[in-house]
């Protein structure tokens, strides 16, 4: 798996890598999406199987846009859930920032993944330079990294955010400790 970035490697390179300390983009991922796909998925042991009644595992998500959360974003932010599964601990959003708009700072407690699908967008970890990205980018966030993203200043981006654990922002006290 040479799609790796290490935390804090840098290059000025403009078709390899490039990282903000805890923030990175994947080269390659695309690729390594489709070889997964081609090798077809499994059902992890312990997932109810289908009842009686046949049920479709195939579903389209998204198209639900709802306001986000005014103390946790600046500007005109709308989400669409994807994905919840408390079980997993994994979040899937596609997330619509308008004209500028970003998120505040926060941090989680697992990964988190960023596919850029539209626009211009940026993400920035507190103290570091701002990463710009625009669709196709993937940017993976480490755990425990303080950071924002969102769309750049005069432009709107759209995200799909995939994120392991818990989401801990600035207003909670625990963000600070």
């Amino acid at each position: 798996m040479g799609d790796l970035v290490p935390k804090g490697a840098t290059t000025s390179d403009a078709a390899g890598p490039r990282s903000v300390q805890g923030c990175a983009r994947v080269p390659g991922a695309e690729d390594n999406l489709r070889r997964v796909a081609q090798r077809g998925a499994r059902v992890p042991r312990g997932l109810p199987r289908q009842t009686e009644r046949p049920m479709s595992g195939v579903e389209r998500k998204g198209g639900r846009r709802r306001r986000v959360p005014a103390e946790n974003f600046q500007g005109h932010v709308e989400m669409e859930a994807i994905l919840e599964d408390p079980g997993y601990g994994v979040r899937q959003n596609r997330v619509h920032f308008h004209d500028g708009s970003h998120t505040n700072w926060h941090l989680h407690v697992g990964s988190q993944v960023l596919y850029f699908v539209e626009g211009q967008g940026m993400v920035q970890e507190l103290h570091g330079e701002l990463l710009e990205t625009e669709a196709g980018d993937i940017v993976h966030v480490q755990p425990g990294a303080r950071h924002r993203h969102g769309a750049r200043e005069g432009h709107s981006a759209v995200h799909i955010a995939v994120t392991l654990g818990e989401s801990i922002w600035d207003n909670d006290p625990r963000y600070h400790a």
